[in-house]
C-alpha cells in the first residue's frame, strides 16, 4: 500500500490510493484513534477496557473489546491495513509506515523554536491553516483530553506570535482575522483581547478600541465575577491617550 494519510484535527479520517476508511461502529473508531495517539507501542488489553470502556462490567468490557478489535481491522481491510493493527502478549499495538498524520505536520511546522521570519509569512500562514479543529473534532474522547489541550495551546500561542508580527508589519488585516479566529475559541484569553485594542489603537479606531475593551470587562464580571488585568487597564488608557494626542495635533 501507498502513503497513509491520517486527518485528525477538526475531524477524523484514514484514506490512502484504495479510499477512505469507513468505520463499522464508532468505538471502533475510537481504538483507532487511541492506537494512533501511542502508535508503535503495546498497549495492554486492560488498559483499553479502562479508558475505551469504562463504566461497564468487567466481562462486558472485555466482550466490547474484541468486537472492537475485530470490526477495526474489518473496516481496515478494504484499504490493505487489515495488518497495521497487531496483537502482542494481550495488548495491541499500531504499527504504521509511510504514514502522514496532520497533527504530527502541524506539531513539526509550529513547534519550531526561533522567530518567525517575515520574508517566509506565506509558508507560514499555511502551517496555521493545517489547525482545521480540535484533535479528533467533535469526537472529544475523554482520553485525549491532555494531548487535545496541548495542541490547541501550541496552536494559540503560534497564532499570537505570528499575529505580533503582524502587527509590527502592519498587516492588520491578516493579523485581526487570525485573532478573532483565537477570540471566538476562547472570549476569556486577555492576550488575544489586548492584541486587538492595539490593533484598533493602530487605526485610530477609538470606537472599536473602546467597544472590544469594554465587551471584555463585561464579559468577565458576568461570567466569573473578575476585573481584567492591571497590565490590560494600562494598556486601553495608553491607547486612549495616543488617540487623543494624535486627534489634538491634527
Amino acid at each position: 500500500t501507498g502513503e497513509i494519510i491520517i486527518t485528525a484535527l477538526g475531524d477524523f479520517s484514514i484514506q490512502n490510493e484504495l479510499g477512505r476508511v469507513k468505520w463499522i461502529s464508532s468505538k471502533s473508531a475510537e481504538l483507532f484513534a487511541y492506537l494512533l495517539l501511542h502508535r508503535g507501542k503495546r498497549i495492554a488489553r486492560t488498559r483499553l477496557v479502562g479508558d475505551i470502556f469504562g463504566g461497564m462490567t468487567r466481562e462486558s468490557a472485555e466482550k466490547y473489546l474484541n468486537t472492537a478489535v475485530y470490526q477495526l481491522r474489518k473496516s481496515l481491510e478494504p484499504l490493505g491495513l487489515r495488518e497495521v493493527v497487531r496483537s502482542e502478549n494481550d495488548g495491541y499495538a499500531l504499527e504504521l509506515t509511510n504514514a502522514v498524520i496532520d497533527y504530527e505536520v502541524f506539531e513539526q511546522q509550529v513547534g519550531k523554536p526561533g522567530n518567525i521570519e517575515a520574508d517566509d509569512m506565506e509558508s507560514v500562514l499555511q502551517f496555521e491553516r493545517l489547525y482545521t479543529g480540535d484533535l479528533f473534532g467533535n469526537k472529544a474522547y475523554v482520553w485525549a483530553i491532555y494531548e487535545t489541550e496541548r495542541l490547541a495551546e501550541l496552536y494559540a500561542s503560534f497564532v499570537k506570535r505570528l499575529s505580533e508580527l503582524l502587527i509590527f508589519l502592519r498587516n492588520r488585516t491578516a493579523a485581526s482575522k487570525l485573532l478573532l479566529k483565537l477570540h471566538a475559541r476562547n472570549p476569556l484569553d486577555e492576550s488575544v483581547v489586548s492584541l486587538l485594542m492595539k490593533i484598533h489603537g493602530q487605526e485610530g479606531n477609538k470606537k472599536g478600541l473602546t467597544a472590544q475593551y469594554t465587551d471584555y470587562v463585561k464579559l468577565l464580571n458576568r461570567e466569573l465575577g473578575i476585573r481584567p488585568s492591571k497590565e490590560l487597564l494600562m494598556l486601553y488608557d495608553s491607547l486612549v491617550s495616543e488617540k487623543n494626542n494624535q486627534m489634538s495635533k491634527a
